[in-house]
């Protein structure tokens, strides 16, 4: 498993690379050859994925879903690195190195005789940093993949085998605002666009602040708003006539996307200014109680020293697009660093644990 990770982890497998994207499912279309299973490659604005189930179908029992894209880092992030028991890479953590446990896992469940043995798929994509819509929401959606449960072992905690309950929703917007055009030194007769926007943006915060309350470090389980990135103006001395602002707005389940949408809506409706939707992710729940959830807690608790942790998270994977199915997504993690951190890494040891434990969890469901 470690030289199959080291190879994955050499791949620039970022947006802009297709190269590299299709380099990494060969690699992995390689190295599941010998399991003598059909394979499915797809391609959706290049952007490959691979899917194998252990039973020839497209509806498994169990999911292991992840990606090999990775946001970009610097050349000397794509040459792995072995120090004190773990591997040090742009991507060990998110995901390669769990994808490396899962796809192992697998292999091993499909040799195994044990007729125990669940009807299980592996779904590896490419696009996740960027949204997953040509991966695991095409796959799902459009190619009518499905399974009883997912495991997508892409969370942001540090803490090993801590269980990701909720993930917010995601809304990405442009907003387009128009102003009046003047001189810079008469400024009073135009309308400038770039501070209507601004102004624009502190009339959806503080709508939001006011409906839900203003989020902090210890109080953030609600719609937050954050301005990402303002265009506008084409000379200093010119009162600009053209604005785009766009926001990066989230909230959590049990907050519906009516009641928020409405107020931006509003907002920019009394505005005169134009509203574009770039992204839209729903929200991921499980609940604690859910059956495949206790199983994989109770794997985990079997097995090594810890006491599994649940915790939320404010981002977003492609776990959402099971869940807007219905189908309930298992989230958890070895030990591994943060995510796009500089000096990422995932714990060899951790690793080759984690793999079993996916094993026995596969099989007890």
């Amino acid at each position: 498993m470690k030289d199959f990770l080291i190879q994955l982890l050499s791949y620039e497998t970022t947006a802009e690379r297709p190269d590299q994207l299709r380099n990494a499912v060969d690699l992995v279309e390689k190295e599941v050859c010998e399991l003598g299973l059909k394979v499915c490659r797809f391609e959706k604005n290049k952007k490959p994925s691979i899917v194998l189930t252990s039973d020839g179908s497209k509806s498994p029992d169990i999911f292991l879903s992840g990606h090999l894209d990775v946001v970009p880092g610097s050349p000397m992030q794509f040459k792995p690195l072995e120090r004190d028991g773990k591997v040090y890479a742009r991507g060990a953590s998110d995901m390669k190195g769990p994808v490396s446990a899962m796809l192992f896992a697998f292999k091993e469940l499909v040799k195994m005789s044990d007729t125990k043995n669940a009807s299980v798929g592996l779904m590896l994509t490419t696009d996740e940093e960027v949204g997953g819509f040509n991966g695991t929401k095409y796959l799902l959606n459009d190619i009518r993949f499905k399974s009883k449960v997912a495991f997508v072992p892409d969370t942001t905690s540090l803490v090993p085998y801590e269980v990701c309950t909720d993930e917010k929703a995601v809304w990405h917007i442009k907003i387009s605002v128009s102003g009046t055009e003047a001189h810079g030194s008469r400024p009073w007769l135009g309308v400038n666009a770039i501070e209507k926007s601004m102004d624009i943006s502190r009339q959806i915060k503080t709508s939001f602040d006011n409906k839900w309350g203003t989020p902090s470090q210890d109080f953030n389980w609600i719609p937050s708003v954050n301005i990402g990135k303002v265009i506008g103006g084409t000379a200093t001395n010119k009162v600009p006539e053209k604005c785009e602002l766009y926001l990066d707005i989230r909230f959590p389940e049990g907050i519906s996307f009516e009641s928020v949408s409405n107020i931006v809506s509003e907002i920019a409706s009394r505005n005169n200014a134009l509203i574009e939707t770039l992204v839209f992710g729903s929200s991921n729940h499980i609940d604690k109680s859910n059956y495949y959830l206790s199983r994989w807690v109770d794997a985990v608790e079997k097995n090594t020293s810890h006491d599994v942790k649940y915790f939320r998270t404010h981002g977003a994977s492609d776990g959402r697009y099971f869940h807007e199915l219905g189908i309930p997504c298992v989230m958890s993690k070895p030990h591994c660093s943060l995510t796009h951190m500089k000096d990422e890494w995932v714990d060899y040891d951790s690793l080759v644990e984690f793999k079993d434990i996916i094993k026995e969890w596969v099989l007890s469901v």
